[in-house]
């Protein structure tokens, strides 16, 4: 339960960053972009459903048992620091639509989240 909760984290978070990568591809540009429209619609809807479910994880991992005994030291940390970040973009997001804040700190905060995503495996 605990590693498919990370596993559909993933894939949530896969689902948030395709509609900027399918922007960048021209090649398939039909296909590309009306499933680029589907997901920008549901764009935040994905974002806090990874946020819950990796909360979930995380705490899940952390509560103990057999998850405790495969994280530790670096993997717990850098969960950890996923997360706050996961969390800051969310919150950028939300604040974002009440002020005008750059959205490129938003994108740089999402690769950033990428790459301790990429870490924490």
């Amino acid at each position: 339960m605990k590693e498919l909760l990370g596993w559909m984290g993933i894939f949530l978070l896969l689902g948030t960053c395709l509609p900027f990568l399918l922007r960048r591809l021209p090649v398939l540009s039909s296909v590309a972009g009306s499933l680029r429209h589907t997901l920008v619609r549901i764009h935040h809807r994905i974002a806090l459903g990874g946020l819950v479910i990796l909360a979930w994880h995380g705490l899940l991992m952390l509560s103990g048992g057999w998850g405790w005994l495969t994280h530790r030291g670096a993997a717990i940390y850098s969960g950890v620091l996923a997360w706050m970040v996961t969390l800051l973009v969310v919150l950028l997001a939300v604040y974002r639509q009440n002020k005008a804040i750059p959205l490129r700190l938003h994108c740089w905060l999402a690769g950033l989240l990428v790459l301790l995503v990429l870490m924490h495996l």
